[in-house]
């Protein structure tokens, strides 16, 4: 588990400042395989409720974002940052 947290969090470091520069803003990617069975079953539970599990996904990832640089987190990055799930 340690990796994927040290890939989550490299790669929400790669990005934090590039998602109030770059335009279409930058990806955070999760993989599904990454997550585990209690989670996956909790988002398949809201997978037609869209904005639901997008507001889901961002807070979960905000807090990646915010280990790095709260401040600069919440006056910058919230609004802009988007979150896909991938295979």
């Amino acid at each position: 588990m340690k990796e994927k947290d040290d890939l989550y969090h490299k790669q929400a470091y790669a990005i934090m400042y590039l998602v109030t520069t770059e335009k279409p803003n930058p990806l955070f990617e999760i993989k599904i395989s990454d997550l585990s069975e209690d989670i996956k079953t909790e988002l398949d539970s809201r997978w037609n409720r869209k904005k639901e599990l997008e507001h889901i996904l961002r807070e979960a990832v905000g807090k990646i974002f915010r280990s790095i640089d709260e401040q600069y987190f919440l006056l910058s990055v919230k609004r802009l940052l988007r979150v896909r799930l991938i295979q």
